[in-house]
This record gives structure tokens, sequence and C-alpha cells, in this order.
């Protein structure tokens, strides 16, 4: 990734080598996932006002954390992807949050697969359901294909419209896909480090 593009999603500055470096050490940021505005399953508003204490006195819990550069929202915000849904967790969850964190805070979503709307798969054609869920040689290839075809690739991502808008006004755009570039599969290994905070184990639960 360029590094100026890293150093502005962080709110840093690159300056020559060798001159004073105003790009920050360290990285912080807040974690939510799954949220699933719109499931009537509980009252929201119990949690929800329990995270945003937490949050609001989150220096009081480690100085560290005085300074968040980031939210990111890994998924699931929305229960079944529509509109309705999105407008309520900006106004309960995504507004209270700019509040307490201010404007220097980046927030950043990328959909699940409930941030969907599912009234919307029946416009995809059938041939084209059937290789996502397959597990045939090549699917990979083949769904490549659809996703950079400039004709296809709108119908089959319409689900995702409600989302991409809802993270759009929130400052988060997510870039049209024939701006990534398309390279060869290839094997690839993954490591994960497991960095949830020990002050966890306190009295923040």
């Amino acid at each position: 990734m360029d590094p100026s593009r890293l150093c502005n999603a962080v709110g840093g500055t690159l300056v020559p080598k060798g001159e004073h470096s105003t790009v920050k050490d360290s990285f912080t940021w807040l974690h939510l996932s799954d949220w699933h505005q719109g499931l009537p399953d509980f009252d929201r508003s119990i949690l929800l006002g329990k995270m945003l204490e937490d949050v609001n006195r989150r220096a009081q819990l480690d100085p560290r954390l005085s300074d968040i550069d980031a939210v990111i929202f890994s998924g699931d915000i929305a229960y079944s992807g529509k509109d309705s849904e999105y407008a309520a967790v900006e106004k309960s969850l995504v507004g209270p949050l700019r509040e307490i964190l201010g404007s220097e805070t980046a927030f950043i979503f990328t959909p699940g697969n409930h941030d969907l709307d599912r009234s919307q798969i029946a416009e995809i054609p059938a041939e084209w359901e059937k290789l996502i869920t397959a597990r045939t040689a090549g699917r990979r290839k083949q769904i490549g294909d659809l996703l950079y075809d400039p004709r296809k690739a709108p119908t089959l991502l319409a689900p995702f419209d409600s989302f991409y808008a809802f993270s759009t006004a929130m400052g988060s755009p997510i870039p049209p896909l024939d701006s990534y570039p398309r390279r060869p599969l290839r094997k690839t290994a993954w490591a994960s480090l497991q960095s949830t905070p020990r002050l966890v184990a306190r009295d923040t639960l």
C-alpha cells in the first residue's frame, strides 16, 4: 500500500527522510462487529448505553486509549441490509461515537453477510447464484470474471447498494472493483495475532 495513503488514513503526515516526522508510532482503534441493527431480539439501548459509557471513560481505563485513531466496523452493522436499519444505526450508534471521539477519528466499514438486502437476490441470475455456492474447480476465477465485468458486477453487487450508500455517507467509501489490480491466484499464508488489551480482564465488562 502507498505509505502516504496509509498515513492519511491514520491522520499522519509523511516528511522527507532526515526531518522530524509527525507520523504516529502507534495506532489505536475501537473494533465493533455484528451489531445487527434491526434484529428484534433484545433491547439494544442497554448494551449501547454501557458501551458508550466505557468509550467515554476510556482514558480512565488506560491513558493510551485517550486518542482513538479509527473505529472499525468489521461486518453486519445491519441485520437485513435495509435503508431504515442504516439510518437507525447512524442515529443511535455512529453519531454518538463521533460526538465522543471527535472529528479526527476515522470510521471504517466493511460489509458482512447481513449487510446485503436479500430481497434483491432474486434479481441475480440463477446460474450466478449456483456458482457462488458451488465448490467446483475454477469457481474463484469465474466469480472474479463476474465481479470485474462492468456489465455484470452491478447486478451481482446490487444487494449491497444500501450498505455502500451508508458507508460512503459516513466517510468510508468503498473503492470500485476496477480500482484494484487483478492478480493471478496464488497460495497465501496467513498469520493471526491476538491483540485484545489486557485491561478487558479488569472492569470493562
